[in-house]
């Protein structure tokens, strides 16, 4: 739920009118103003907190960091400029944002925040806690038969929300499906994802 729809229905709630609804109007908008304020601030790498690295990949690494500001845990992917133009991934990175961006589904890894600075891009996106799909094969061994048919038919799911946005992943393994607290399935890892129509090309 938006935070003008819970806005709405808080003031209906509270049958507030006339002047009290004005009042609590003129307060909503100028708690929004200071959120509108803070997304548009630069964000800056020394704004988190590196925990631990998470992750290693061709042109980057990936960090469990916390937003110091807010206390946010996320996974942080930070990639080098020179070598993202050198091995000519810079289109890879922008479909990786955008899908990232696009994504309102809990099958798909979020973006929190993107910035960069003059040597780095940074992707910090939503910390899935429960480890990847490679892990939990290496500690479990053979799954049960029930346990097998649950993980692949939200394999499936995550993959055909991605393709509702029109992407194909080309990277599918077990490193780049997540489990979450709740042990539900997300996928990840969109860096070698393409469009249908850049693939029928």
């Amino acid at each position: 739920m938006d935070r003008r729809a819970k806005f709405d229905q808080d003031t209906k709630a509270r049958e507030l009118k006339g002047q009290e609804y004005a009042k609590e109007f003129k307060s909503y908008c100028g708690r929004e103003r200071v959120l509108l304020r803070r997304r548009r601030t630069k964000l800056k790498v020394d704004q988190f907190h590196i925990i631990a690295q998470v992750g290693q990949g061709g042109y980057g690494e990936v960090f469990l960091a916390r937003k110091q500001e807010s206390g946010e845990v996320c996974a942080l992917k930070k990639m080098r400029k020179r070598t993202l133009f050198k091995m000519d991934e810079i289109r890879h990175v922008l479909v990786e944002r955008d899908i990232l961006t696009a994504t309102k589904t809990p099958w798909l890894v979020r973006l929190l925040y993107a910035f960069q600075d003059p040597e780095h891009v940074y992707l910090a996106m939503e910390y899935v806690p429960g480890g990847d799909f490679r892990t939990l094969l290496n500690n479990s061994g053979v799954l049960k038969e029930e346990h097998a048919r649950f993980y692949i038919s939200e394999m499936f799911a995550a993959v055909n929300e991605l393709h509702k946005l029109g992407y194909i992943h080309r990277d599918l393994k077990p490193e780049n499906f997540l489990v979450d607290g709740t042990g539900h399935v997300k996928l990840t890892d969109f860096g070698l994802a393409t469009g249908r129509s850049t693939l029928s090309e």
